[in-house]
C-alpha cells in the first residue's frame, strides 16, 4: 500500500454544516434504497456525485447521481429500476434531477470500461462525463463495495497503453479536456430558470467546479513522488475534491491550503446561502449569443449585474492560489505531468 498524506484538515464553519446536512441524507436515502430490495437489482450501483457526492449539499441542491446499470439486465428492467431510485431520491426529501438530464439516464458498466472508446472524440457526453465523474466527485449510495470496485477499474482503464513511468499521463490530459470544454460551455450557456442562472453558474464554475478537478489533479501529480502512482491515487479517491486538494497542498505549502480553503468556503457559502443565491438568480436582463456578436467582452454583457465584490475578490484568490501552487509544484513533480497541463 501507498504511504498516505498526514495533513490534517479544519474545515471551515459553513462546510462543516453542509458537510453534516449532506451526511444526514447520504444515510437517509441509503436507508431508503435499501428497503428498495430487488427492485434494483438491474442495477450495478448507485452514486451521488456533484455537491451531495462531494458532501457540500444544501436544501436547494438537486440530486446529480451515477447510476449504472447490469451489463446484463433489459432495457425495461433497468428503465424500472431507475424509476425507483429517483422515487427514493424524493421520498427523502432531496431533489431529484433535472428531467431531460443526463443523470436521469443509467451508464452501463461495459460503456465506462470498453477500451474500444479510449481517445474518442465523439462519446457521448453522459457516458465521458460519468467516467470522470466516478473519479471526480461520486460516493455510493448503495453497493459500496460494487461501486469501489468499479472506480478502480474505471481509474486503470485510464492507464490502458500508458507507460509505466507516467501511467496517469491520458487522465491529466482528459482533465484538462473536461475542465476546459466545461468553462467554454458554461460561458455561452445563458439559460435562465427559477433556480439556476448564468450568474450562479459562474460561481460555481469558479469554485467548486475549479477544485473538483484541481482536487484529482494535485492527486495525480503528487503521485509522480510515489513508488506505486496507481495505489496511490486509488488509495484516496474516498477523499472528497476539496480534501485531496488541501491534503496535497498542506504536504508542501500549509499556509495555502488554509487560505484556499476559507476562500473556499466564502463561495460555497453564496451557493449554499438562500439569499445570495436567489441574488445569484434573480433575473438581471435578457441575453442572447447574436446580442454579443463583435462585442470586445461578452462577460460582462452576460452579467448585468454582477456577483458582491467580497464573493468575487474570493473566487479571484482561490483561483490565484491554485494556479500557484500547481506552478511552483514544477520543482518537485515530474515533467510528464505538466506537459499533459499545457502541450
Amino acid at each position: 500500500m501507498s504511504e498516505r498524506l498526514g495533513y490534517r484538515i479544519c474545515l471551515p464553519e459553513g462546510l462543516e454544516a453542509s458537510r453534516a446536512w449532506s451526511d444526514k441524507r447520504l444515510r437517509a436515502l441509503r436507508a431508503q434504497l435499501a428497503r428498495a430490495g430487488g427492485a434494483l437489482d438491474a442495477l450495478e450501483c448507485v452514486a451521488a456525485a456533484g455537491s451531495l457526492g462531494r458532501r457540500e449539499a444544501a436544501p436547494d441542491s438537486d440530486v446529480d447521481c451515477v447510476v449504472v446499470g447490469s451489463d446484463g439486465a433489459g432495457p425495461d428492467a433497468v428503465e424500472r429500476a431507475m424509476a425507483e431510485v429517483l422515487k427514493a431520491i424524493e421520498s427523502v426529501g432531496l431533489r431529484a434531477p433535472k428531467r431531460g438530464g443526463f443523470f436521469r439516464q443509467v451508464v452501463r458498466r461495459a460503456e465506462l470500461l470498453d477500451p474500444r472508446r479510449l481517445g474518442s472524440l465523439d462519446e457521448s457526453p453522459q457516458v465521458y462525463g460519468k467516467r470522470l465523474q466516478c473519479l471526480l466527485d461520486a460516493r455510493a449510495v448503495t453497493q459500496s463495495d460494487r461501486f469501489g470496485c468499479l472506480r478502480g477499474e474505471v481509474l486503470r482503464w485510464f492507464t490502458i497503453g500508458q507507460g509505466a513511468s507516467a501511467p496517469f499521463a491520458l487522465l491529466a490530459s482528459e482533465l484538462v479536456r473536461y475542465r476546459r470544454s466545461y468553462v467554454a460551455y458554461q460561458t455561452y450557456d445563458f439559460a435562465h430558470g427559477e433556480d439556476d442562472s448564468w450568474r450562479l453558474r459562474m460561481v460555481k464554475l469558479r469554485s467548486s467546479r475549479l477544485v473538483t478537478v484541481a482536487g484529482l489533479l494535485a492527486l495525480v501529480g503528487e503521485s509522480t513522488t510515489r513508488a506505486d502512482p496507481i495505489a496511490f491515487v486509488e488509495e484516496h479517491l474516498e477523499l472528497t475534491a476539496l480534501e485531496r486538494l488541501l491534503l496535497v497542498m498542506g504536504q508542501w505549502k500549509p499556509a495555502t491550503a488554509e487560505r484556499v480553503a476559507r476562500h473556499y468556503a466564502i463561495a460555497h457559502q453564496a451557493v449554499a446561502d438562500g439569499s445570495t443565491r436567489r441574488g445569484l438568480i434573480a433575473e438581471g436582463g435578457t441575453v442572447r449569443l447574436d446580442t454579443l456578436a463583435g462585442s470586445g467582452d461578452a462577460a460582462q454583457q452576460a452579467s448585468p449585474c454582477s456577483v458582491p465584490a467580497a464573493l468575487d475578490a474570493a473566487l479571484i484568490e482561490l483561483a490565484r492560489e491554485v494556479n500557484d501552487f500547481f506552478l511552483t509544484q514544477r520543482r518537485h513533480w515530474s515533467g510528464w505531468f505538466f506537459q499533459a497541463l499545457l502541450l
